[in-house]
């Protein structure tokens, strides 16, 4: 998205926040009860949910999720978005008889991609065998405003994907397992050398002078101490 279309996107999205505070409403919550993750929902046997008919005539408070919205499509009489948790990705459906009037025009006025949103529903497989939840209510819990990238297209530009790597973890699912198996590995080494009675040190980031041999020094300015440092690049220093 371009720089102007972005700070368009911004001041819109900012009168927003500025009308819920002036009707009252609470553009971040501090709790929303979840029963679920979307993997947890992904788990159940579909053969467990109750008829499609009778879910979408009228749905349960079967489940409670919350994840920020990715995407939203307008399809008229219903509505679909998929929200992203820590655990995945779901779709959620918003029919309009299914949720009263109030919500409903909050949810269409209010909500945009990048938001956080908190789902009470039910679980229901659409015509084209897509896993949804049926929402009966719907909260806001975090309001962004800023727009997300482009979800077709993602993030091609790699220095952009290191410098605002929460984006792409955001949007790309390839990065976010990468980053679960880099979880894991690193928890696995440290329970693996805590085990051999090896200890964990945190030694400093910034260093007031230069070692580490013939290596190029990085070298920064702190601006509150007033001072230049040097980028930590031997560990073992402060050892």
């Amino acid at each position: 998205m371009e720089e102007k279309n972005i700070a368009d996107e911004y001041k819109v999205r900012q009168d927003k926040l500025n009308k819920l505070k002036k009707e009252g409403y609470t553009p971040f919550k501090r709790n929303f009860k979840t029963t679920h993750f979307s993997s947890d929902i992904k788990e159940i046997d579909t053969n467990d949910f109750r008829d499609k008919e009778l879910v979408l005539k009228n749905p349960k408070d079967f489940c409670s999720i919350a994840g920020r919205v990715i995407t939203i499509r307008n399809h008229g009489k219903i509505i679909f978005m998929d929200i992203s948790d820590m655990k995945g990705t779901i779709q959620v459906a918003i029919k309009n008889d299914c949720m009263d009037k109030k919500s409903l025009d909050f949810f269409t006025e209010f909500i945009d991609p990048g938001d956080f949103v908190g789902i009470v529903g039910e679980p229901f497989m659409t015509n084209k065998g897509v896993l949804s939840v049926l929402a009966r209510d719907i909260s806001l819990l975090s309001k962004s405003l800023k727009p997300l990238p482009s979800t077709h297209f993602g993030i091609k530009d790699t220095e952009l994907k290191y410098r605002k790597r929460y984006l792409d973890l955001i949007l790309d699912e390839k990065t976010k397992k990468t980053f679960l198996i880099r979880e894991k590995f690193v928890q696995a080494l440290r329970e693996w050398l805590l085990d051999l009675d090896f200890r964990e040190v945190v030694t400093r980031t910034l260093q007031p002078i230069y070692g580490g041999a013939l290596a190029e020094p990085f070298k920064t300015h702190h601006n509150y101490l007033k001072k230049d440092f040097y980028l930590r690049i031997s560990n073992e220093l402060d050892l």
